[in-house]
């Protein structure tokens, strides 16, 4: 299907950000013989504009040239799968920038959630390399990448070097091995030696490396090896393939032992001890809330009787609990409607009656003032429940020694006998 070029947009997302002007302006030259060979992938983005999934090489060298349209294969595609075929088209360049590639494929997996195998067997990487790319990006010193952005440092001199995890000495050996121009074997060689020997001075290291004496001491200690193991290996590589091989074989035995039956029970058995653990926990959790509610009862229980005994012994404490009372807790019922008629009939100024006022401003102080706590604790509305009953028989209590009674509402005095 030709496209107008002016309807096909670049991915702003692309992996790879720098492009070689001298590649483009040749690639555009080699289209005078047969076109565009290899079509542009694109995918529908709306408002009739199509985005590239895949050769943006070819996009550019087609623009240069000042071609009208080209030719393309229109695929649907998720951000995720466009990023990944991505991935595959730009590792099949040997140009592609190794940063540019770690940063893409470390942000890539954080995005959706996939592991380093994972990500490494969708684009067809061998083993590690996805370890490597990101680990440049992520843990190489800012020196050290501009050595690789310079072309200085190779990709896998620079993995190695961003192994280790000490800054000085990571910094010391990429002085080293650009200025030394170390191969990348070399390099590997010396960056194992130096995590594996954090105390001794890098240059050293680089020193009997270069020398040879640390080859010779490999070297014992591989004769050391063959001895001990009664096999003969010749190199520190071949050592090397062996333990490898030897790793690759017992997988691969495992992998074979472990029939489907075998993986079905082992993944039963997972979930077995998930839910029990699960039920576990339920269990626990229930133990501990009927405990905790043991616990308030009790307490509750206590603090009842604490008050109750402080209400007989201390009657000023009813006056301070009442003082601290929210009024929605009291707004209900604080006395009957009769005793409310009581109040409000005008009475002569006896002793009783007195001590009967002295209660209704007490009543009157409950009931309108001091709403300081709109969210009262389970305590505290105990508390005032019981407060509330003292002075409730208190007011019946006066009422009475004053000779009183409240009849259908109205207050009359208790005739004599």
């Amino acid at each position: 299907m030709k496209i107008p070029i002016e309807q096909i947009i670049p991915d702003p997302n692309q992996p790879r950000k720098t492009f070689d002007v001298e590649a483009i302006k040749e690639l555009a030259s080699s289209f005078e013989s047969y076109g565009v060979i290899s079509l542009l992938k694109v995918r529908p983005r709306g408002d009739n504009q199509y985005m590239i999934i895949a050769g943006e090489m070819r996009y550019r060298a087609a623009k240069l040239r000042g071609d009208g349209e080209v030719e393309c294969v229109v695929q649907e595609a998720t951000d995720q799968q466009t990023r990944e075929m991505q991935f595959i088209e730009n590792l099949q360049r040997s140009d592609i920038p190794p940063l540019e590639m770690g940063e893409a494929f470390y942000n890539h997996r954080k995005e959706y959630n996939l592991t380093q195998e994972q990500l490494r067997a969708i684009v067809g990487l061998s083993k590690d390399s996805i370890q490597h790319y990101e680990s440049i990006y992520a843990n190489l010193l800012p020196v050290n990448k501009n050595y690789v952005k310079s072309g200085r440092l190779d990709f896998t001199s620079a993995a190695a070097i961003a192994s280790i995890e000490d800054p000085a000495r990571q910094t010391e050996l990429g002085d080293i091995a650009v200025g030394k121009e170390l191969t990348r074997d070399t390099v590997k060689k010396i960056s194992s030696m130096v995590k594996a020997e954090p105390d001794r001075p890098v240059e050293d290291i680089v020193d009997d490396v270069l020398s040879g004496k640390a080859k010779k001491e490999e070297m014992e200690r591989l004769e050391a090896a063959k001895r001990t193991a009664g096999v003969i290996l010749e190199t520190p590589e071949e050592l090397d393939k062996a333990a490898e091989a030897l790793k690759k074989e017992a997988q691969r035995k495992a992998r074979q032992a472990m029939t489907p039956e075998k993986r079905a029970q082992l993944e039963a058995e997972k979930r077995a001890k998930e839910q029990a653990k699960a039920e576990a926990k339920r269990l626990k959790d229930e133990e501990q809330k009927r405990k905790k509610a043991e616990e308030d009862q009790k307490r509750e229980e206590r603090a009842e009787k604490k008050v109750r005994k402080q209400l007989l012994e201390n009657h000023s404490f009813l006056g301070e609990v009442l003082a601290k009372a929210p009024t929605e807790l009291i707004e209900e019922r604080i006395y009957t409607p009769e005793q409310r008629e009581i109040l409000k009939k005008p009475s002569r100024p006896t002793t009783q009656w007195d001590r009967f006022n002295e209660l209704e401003k007490l009543a009157d102080k409950l009931s309108n003032g001091l709403a300081e706590l709109p969210q009262t604790p389970a305590f505290a509305k105990m508390t005032l429940g019981i407060t509330l009953q003292s002075l409730r028989a208190r007011i019946d209590e006066t009422l009475q020694r004053m000779g009183m009674q409240v009849v259908e509402g109205e207050v009359k005095r208790i005739k004599e006998g």
